[in-house]
Formats: structure tokens, C-alpha cells, sequence
């Protein structure tokens, strides 16, 4: 019986999840400053939905006073990198945001990390918070940092497709096909058929969508 293979399943899922919240706050108790065991705790409960509890992990962690009495600095940039992910999968893309921007501000971050933190900023005020000329400088500049890397070129791509640039867009967009996975997503084959449909190449276009 299929839905009862399905309910075997999920069953095996849930107790798979449930035995890693355990784990990882067991862990925590063993070990009140380990910082994997918290962002770890956080992720099970962010992938299942439960981003409140993610969060609310994350801020224990931050305000753990044992830290302080062992002199312990807390990984406050990776906590900021964790909540933005979070707020992100959520929907939540003000706080995404908003957590992205300190990351940038306090300048803690490695240059493969920072510029990850500038393409998915770009990404929320580009497709989310109405920001495009913000969007353009944080893509341009990922771009001036990693200028081969599709992804980058793929997001400046869109963002001046957005400001109208539907030429270098469509540029843009196709320099980042070199990468296959990414040239596969519905999502890039939507902004490569509209840069092409504002240019008028209907038939283009109708290949990509």
C-alpha cells in the first residue's frame, strides 16, 4: 500500500529529525559554549519549519553567559550569517536584511564569505525590499571581487535588467551559463526569456520560458 509505505516514511524522517534535536541539545548541556552544537540545533529547526525556535537558539547562544566567564569571544558574525539565513527562508526579508547589513558593517567575514553576504543582500533589495540602485552597487562590487563566478554575474544580470540595461543584462545572464546546474533553473530561464522578450526576440524568448 503506497500511503502506507509514505507514512512509514515520514515516521522514519520524524524520528530521524527528533533524535538530532535531542543530540544537539544534549550537546549543548554537555558543552553550553559550543558553538556548533547551537547553529547546528538552529538548522535542524529551521529546515523543519521551526524558525522561531531556530532563532531563539541563536540568541541563547549570543547570551550565553558562560562565554563571558571563560573569556570565550562568541562567533557573533557567524550567529548575524545563520539568523540572515534563517530570516531569508522565512520570508522574513526585512530582518534577512537587516542582519546581512551588520554582517557588512562589523567586517569580520572572509572574501569568499563577504562575497556571498553582498550577492544575497543584492538579491533581497533587488526581488524583495525595492532597492535597485542599492542592489546594483552590492552586485557590482561582488562582480568587481569575483568576476568569473556565474552566480555574481547572473544576479547583475537581473538587477540591470531591472534598471532597464536589457542588453547588458541578456550579456550578463549569458556569461553565467557556463555554469549548467544554474543554467537549468527556471528561475534563470525566466530572466534570460524577459531580457530577450524586451529586446524583441520574441522567438528567444519562447525558448527559454
Amino acid at each position: 500500500d503506497d500511503r502506507r509505505s509514505e507514512g512509514t516514511a515520514e515516521a522514519g524522517q520524524k524520528w530521524k529529525i527528533d533524535g538530532a534535536i535531542d543530540s544537539f541539545a544534549k550537546a549543548i548541556k554537555l558543552s553550553p559554549t559550543n558553538q556548533e552544537s547551537y547553529f547546528a540545533l538552529a538548522e535542524v529547526y529551521s529546515e523543519t519549519g521551526r524558525h522561531k525556535e531556530a532563532l531563539e537558539k541563536i540568541r541563547e547562544y549570543l547570551g550565553n553567559t558562560n562565554m563571558s566567564a571563560g573569556a570565550i569571544i562568541p562567533n557573533t558574525a557567524g550567529a548575524y550569517l545563520l539568523s540572515a539565513h534563517i530570516y531569508e527562508r522565512s520570508g522574513d526579508y526585512p530582518n534577512a536584511a537587516a542582519h546581512y547589513e551588520k554582517l557588512l558593517a562589523m567586517n569580520q567575514m572572509n572574501t569568499n564569505t563577504l562575497i556571498a553576504v553582498l550577492n544575497n543582500l543584492a538579491c533581497l533589495y533587488n526581488d524583495h525590499l525595492d532597492k535597485v540602485d542599492g542592489a546594483y552597487s552590492l552586485a557590482q562590487r561582488a562582480r568587481e571581487m569575483a568576476p568569473r563566478v556565474p552566480s555574481i554575474a547572473e544576479t547583475l544580470g537581473w538587477i540591470v535588467f531591472s534598471k532597464g540595461g536589457y542588453s547588458r543584462a541578456l550579456t550578463l545572464l549569458h556569461e553565467a551559463a557556463v555554469d549548467p546546474v544554474l543554467a537549468e533553473k527556471p528561475e534563470y530561464l525566466y530572466h534570460v526569456g524577459m531580457a530577450n522578450y524586451m529586446l524583441g526576440a520574441e522567438e528567444d524568448a519562447r525558448d527559454a520560458f
